[in-house]
């Protein structure tokens, strides 16, 4: 709540669904879910703990950005506020909807299945229904069905809220110490104004053919986004740049708030001061969503030829809803698709 407000106009934010529905509201309303990091307290009730620690978390990180509106610098590498700010953007990574829906794909299958027996079968109704709004592959069932399969027979915790929980706080952990490693710049816009999501952290490379069956991780991506406000954008990258605060053009804002719209779960967010910045984005009605395949697992070094160890699954998430898909739902590329 605290960081969309960030975006706020006269108390309101404007938000955008992928559904087609827009509104102004409270950031409140946008931000809260009643119960989303209960865990069991070990009496049979619920524990507040882990969202009282994320609220001491926010408490600092709101701290911190204060002092980078005030000042319009970044803090020293030294200052103990570039650890708030690191394990704050690695929340903003892994705390989200999107996230939590990656870790709880096999108990979303559960729940659809309803008692019935996963099969083959069943998980290829689902993706295509629920999940990609798309028939798959042979290869994408059979790697979701492993991932159900296993899950369901020799790691029942993973289909737990709690196991969910845990995955956040220890990927938050461990993406705040890979963060702090980048090379941090803050942007400010010229002109227009930049927007944010329900997937804050914008992880960006130079679009490529690898954009069809592979992902982009912290390790491959060129460049971390994470807009602080209408005016202001955090940019964490490989490369050193000249100056770690400059001023950006009306092109680096509209490419990036179109990034932002591309990657975003559910909906996306600006001030109401400025709705051409919302209404302006395209946003498929399906999300970029956890995809599967499988493959053949090598020895490393192995020769061509080979026989393979077994099969290994490979789970990643496209950068937006139009690449990786089928050829029968590929659409003409747009213009803006090689402006980067």
């Amino acid at each position: 709540m605290f960081y969309l407000g960030r975006f706020a106009s006269g108390g309101k934010v404007l938000v955008r669904r992928r559904d087609g529905k827009h509104y102004e509201t409270n950031p409140l309303n946008v931000a809260v879910e009643s119960g989303y990091y209960d865990v069991p307290d070990g009496t049979g009730g619920v524990s507040k703990e882990v969202e009282k620690g994320l609220a001491g978390v926010e408490g600092m990180a709101d701290a911190a950005l204060s002092q980078i509106d005030r000042t319009l610098r970044l803090p020293d590498p030294a200052d103990p506020v570039n650890a708030t700010l690191t394990l704050f953007i690695g929340l903003q990574m892994a705390r989200t909807t999107e996230h939590r829906e990656r870790v709880l794909f096999p108990q979303r299958v559960v729940v659809w299945l309803n008692g019935r027996e996963a099969t083959p079968g069943l998980v290829a109704e689902y993706l295509e229904t629920q999940h990609l709004g798309f028939r798959p592959a042979d290869g994408e069932v059979d790697g979701a069905y492993i991932l159900v399969r296993e899950a369901v027979t020799n790691e029942p915790r993973t289909l737990t809220e709690e196991f969910a929980v845990e995955m956040m706080l220890r990927s938050a952990i461990e993406l705040s110490r890979r963060v702090l490693a980048l090379n941090w710049t803050l942007e400010l816009a010229r002109q227009g104004e930049f927007i944010t999501s329900d997937s804050p952290v914008v992880i960006w490379r130079k679009p490529s053919r690898r954009d069809e069956y592979q992902g982009i991780g912290i390790e491959t991506a060129e460049e971390l986004r994470l807009p602080l406000d209408p005016r202001k954008q955090l940019v964490l990258s490989r490369r050193r740049r000249s100056r770690s605060v400059m001023e950006v053009e009306p092109h680096r804002v509209s490419h990036s708030n179109e990034d932002m719209a591309d990657a975003c779960h559910r909906f996306i967010i600006g001030t109401p001061a400025n709705p051409g910045s919302l209404t302006s984005q395209r946003l498929d009605r399906w999300r970029p969503t956890i995809r599967f395949n499988v493959g053949p697992l090598l020895d490393e070094g192995a020769t061509l030829g080979r026989a393979a160890r077994g099969e290994v699954v490979h789970v990643w998430t496209p950068r937006s809803a139009r690449v990786g898909l089928p050829k029968a739902r590929r659409q003409p590329a747009s213009s803006r698709s090689t402006r980067r």
